[in-house]
């Protein structure tokens, strides 16, 4: 069980990761 919340918090912080990195690029195409 302690595996099974750990692949879920890894999975959680993989999404996060990915929205923040899609946002910065957003960002750097409204600077350019």
């Amino acid at each position: 069980m302690g595996m099974d919340r750990q692949q879920r918090e890894n999975k959680c912080i993989r999404t996060l990761n990915m929205e923040i990195g899609e946002a910065m690029l957003s960002n750097c195409h409204t600077l350019l």
